[in-house]
Parts: C-alpha cells; sequence; structure tokens
C-alpha cells in the first residue's frame, strides 16, 4: 500500500496499472471521507504511513479503520496523479523524439527530395512509355521496387521535414508506449471540467477500436428511419482535432467536407497529445486525484465567499469592490522597484495588463502568457 511507483518507463506503466487497480479494489466504490477537512486527512494518513503493522494493531479499531482509510484514499490519489504525470511524460518524449529526428533529416533533405524527384521522373516517363496499359503499370512497378512501404516512408519523411511538421513522424515513435498510453487511458479516470465532453468520447472512441488492425476506422454509420429512409449517423465529433492534426487524422486537407474515416494510429497519437495538454491546462481532470483533481473543488462556495470577503479585505487591507481591486493592484505593480523584483514578480508584472475597455472601463484583464517552461506539445 505504501509502495510508490517507478520511473515512467513501458514495463513499470504496466506495473503501476496493476497497483492502481488494487488500490481501487481496496478504496471501494463512493467516497466516504467526503466532508472531512484536507489537513485532518492529511494528518491521519501521514500518521498511517509511519506506522508499521505492529504499532497499527496497537491503535484502537476506530481509529485504525480512520487511518487506513485516509492511507488508501490518499495513495489512489497520489497514484492517479503520478499516471497522468506519465502519461504526459510519455507523451512529451514521443514528441521530443519526432522533433529530433525532424531535425536530423533536415541535413539529409537535399539528397532525399533529388533522390525522390529522380524517382519520380523515372515514374512519369514510364507512364508516357510506348505500350498498354498494363505494360506501362508493369514498367512502373519495375521502377519502385518490391519496398513500396519504404518509399511512402521516405516521402512522408520529406514532406515532414518540408513543412517543418514534426507530427508526420510520430507513428514510428508510437509503437512501443502505444499499449501503456491506451492502459493509462483506461484507467485513470479523465473527466472534462467544463460542459465540453469531446474530448471524453474521443478517448471512448479510441478504446473502443484499440484492438482493430484496420488503418482506417470508421467515424459514421447508415440509420435506417422507421419509414424506411437511411441517415448517416456520427460516431465521433473531431471538432476537437487540432488543425495541425486534421490532415494526418483524416485524410483531407479542409475542414469543409466530413470524413467518413479517420487514420486510427494518428487519432490515437491525437488523442494522447490533446489528453496531456488538457491535463496541464486544468481543462482535464481526475476527481478522486489531488494534484489533477478539478481546480473548482478548491474554489470556496459562493455562500462562503460573500460570508467571509468583508473580513478578510479588511484583514488583509485589500479592496474587495472589483474597480477598487484594479486600481489597488495597478498602483502597488507600479511601485515595485524594478531592481528589486524577482523573477516571479517580473512575471506576474508582464502577465497582468489592466486594460480600460471603452465598454468596460477599469477592468482588469489577466492576458495569457506562454511560461518559459512550458510543455505544450
Amino acid at each position: 500500500m505504501k509502495a510508490e511507483p517507478g520511473q515512467p518507463t513501458v514495463k513499470r506503466i504496466k506495473q503501476f496499472v496493476a497497483h492502481l487497480g488494487w488500490l481501487e479494489q481496496q478504496a471501494g466504490e463512493g467516497d466516504p471521507l467526503a466532508g472531512i477537512p484536507t489537513v485532518k486527512m492529511n494528518r491521519f494518513a501521514a500518521e498511517a504511513r509511519a506506522l508499521n503493522a505492529a504499532r497499527m494493531n496497537l491503535v484502537a479499531e476506530q481509529k485504525r479503520h480512520a487511518l487506513v482509510a485516509a492511507l488508501v484514499f490518499q495513495q489512489r490519489a497520489r497514484a492517479y496523479d503520478d499516471g497522468a504525470e506519465m502519461l504526459i511524460r510519455q507523451v512529451r518524449k514521443i514528441h521530443n523524439r519526432a522533433k529530433e529526428s525532424l531535425q536530423n533529416k533536415h541535413a539529409e533533405a537535399a539528397e532525399r527530395s533529388t533522390s525522390l524527384v529522380r524517382t519520380l521522373r523515372d515514374v512519369a516517363l514510364a507512364y508516357q512509355s510506348d505500350g498498354s496499359s498494363d505494360d506501362r503499370i508493369g514498367a512502373i512497378g519495375t521502377l519502385i521496387g518490391p519496398a513500396v512501404d519504404d518509399l511512402v516512408r521516405r516521402c512522408d519523411e520529406h514532406i515532414a521535414s518540408a513543412t517543418r511538421n514534426h507530427l508526420h513522424l510520430l507513428p514510428q515513435f508510437f509503437r512501443h508506449p502505444r499499449t501503456a498510453l491506451m492502459l493509462l487511458l483506461e484507467k485513470l479516470p479523465l473527466t472534462s471540467t467544463t460542459q465540453d465532453k469531446r474530448v471524453e468520447e474521443a478517448i471512448r472512441f479510441v478504446l473502443a477500436n484499440k484492438d482493430s488492425r484496420a488503418d482506417m476506422v470508421p467515424i459514421t454509420k447508415e440509420v435506417r428511419g422507421q419509414d424506411g429512409a437511411v441517415s448517416t449517423e456520427s460516431l465521433l465529433d473531431l471538432s476537437f482535432v487540432p488543425d495541425a492534426w486534421w490532415t494526418l487524422v483524416t485524410g483531407l486537407k479542409s475542414r469543409a467536407t466530413a470524413p467518413n474515416h479517420v487514420d486510427r494510429r494518428f487519432l490515437e497519437l491525437c488523442v494522447v497529445s490533446v489528453v496531456a495538454d488538457e491535463l496541464q491546462a486544468s481543462d482535464l481532470c481526475i476527481a478522486a486525484g489531488n494534484k489533477f483533481r478539478d481546480y473548482g473543488q478548491r474554489l470556496i462556495s459562493w455562500p462562503d465567499y460573500h460570508r467571509e470577503v468583508r473580513s478578510y479585505g479588511e484583514q488583509t487591507g485589500i479592496p474587495i469592490d472589483g474597480k477598487e481591486f484594479a486600481k489597488h493592484l495597478r498602483s502597488n505593480l507600479r511601485r515595485w522597484p524594478v531592481q528589486q523584483m524577482t523573477d516571479s514578480h517580473r512575471i506576474v508584472t508582464s502577465a497582468l495588463n489592466m486594460v480600460s475597455l471603452w465598454s468596460r472601463p477599469s477592468v482588469p484583464i489577466l492576458l495569457p502568457m506562454i511560461s518559459r517552461g512550458s510543455t505544450s506539445f
């Protein structure tokens, strides 16, 4: 129960998933500890972690049950967090390896493009040669040779190199960690922190088709109504797919045309990449986790806020009115000497921009800012 998962290698992720399943069995259904303050839960779990089996048996039965329950739920939450971090690190590793491969291939781009252009020229000449269609197709097949897959791979590499898009190269680095990542998607109870459930639906679709051997999987099906009319029903909403992924996932250049099939492997890569991004952005959460639980659960309720905000403002000296708070914060930012500001102060100063909108004057606007340590893929 006190064991911690190891480094996020594929082998250990599988062991982690088995350990997480055991913790879920111990925790059971529901949340019997709901309502207990976090501080007390952490204290009980720390006490249980410090006791060995012999000393635990000396504790009163009711307290022993409370200590063990707190430890089980904390270990499950920690395991969920560790699983999410493992998924993020594995996805980051896949993308980094593809980016490194793309950089290495830039040096080979000139030689590769010459070879591919020469092959294309020979194919065009074979197509223009005399003879029947079968003779010309045979001549083209002789030029290409039996290694068609290798030729397609080299074309994909050249496309990726020419467009500086590493996403084309991801499948070759996805084969090894794929099983582990699918296990994590299956075991982690990922939920959206908003009403947008498209990524959750995409996760379910990917898991439902993870054992398929087909390169392309259908995302529509025909449904016959009671009147006999046949209509097309969508099995997956692809609007969550970023523009950079669209052509790879659907094979289409434009979003104007609705696809009927998707590339299974690129859809899996797209989904795990989006999941990793949204976990870091708090758009996805793990309700029973700690670090990755819904950030909204950490906020006080509106009734508590209205009841306590006045006394909080009096104790801290911070204005509780929106306009006055913005004025107070702007004044403090201007008074800070630049030479005495820490790195965190610089980040706050550059991220907070008090913008006076013509329709909503004196409203503080928090502009988005990419941190120097951003791990977006």
